[in-house]
């Protein structure tokens, strides 16, 4: 009986430790390009954003595209975004947006370094997980609106 008890309480401790939540990834504040424009098609790129888990820089997220200043994805699910952090605990996390013209990833967007090509990062927020798939989905992420900036050979923006 004793082994079964301790058992089953392993089994739940490796649980909790892989436990995985989800977060909307949308936002309910504007990102702009340079000269205040909402960025998107109509700002002159094909602009994506990713969430980016605060520390470390583990890309959460599937890439999503950017449009009037705003994004919703993964499409695929429904906005939801899987995270490696317990339903219920709270999750430390950035967006990362860049033209892909530039680049497939936020880092060869920063090392491009030519004319037109911009990048940016949100500052960090922290948002309460929700549960795992499929789960009601939480507000937008509310961080304040933030502009991309021109990337250069001097310029290191991001992480």
């Amino acid at each position: 009986m004793k082994k079964t008890i301790l058992t089953a309480a392993c089994a739940m401790a490796a649980i909790g430790t892989f436990a995985q939540g989800t977060i909307t990834m949308s936002n309910n504040n504007d990102i702009f390009a340079p000269g205040g424009a909402d960025l998107g098609p109509n700002s002159g790129g094909t602009y994506v954003a990713e969430l980016v888990e605060v520390p470390g820089g583990e890309v959460a997220s599937s890439i999503c595209p950017v449009n009037g200043g705003f994004f919703f994805g993964p499409a695929a699910t429904g906005g939801l975004v899987t995270v490696n952090v317990a339903p219920g605990a709270p999750l430390t996390y950035q967006i990362e947006v860049w033209d892909t013209s530039f680049g497939a990833t936020y880092a060869q967007a920063l090392t491009v370094g030519t004319i037109g090509n911009f990048a940016g990062i949100s500052q960090p927020f922290t948002e309460n997980v929700n549960n795992a798939l499929p789960a009601p989905p939480n507000t937008g992420i509310n961080f304040p609106s933030f502009t991309v900036q021109q990337v250069t050979a001097a310029v290191s923006i991001g992480r």
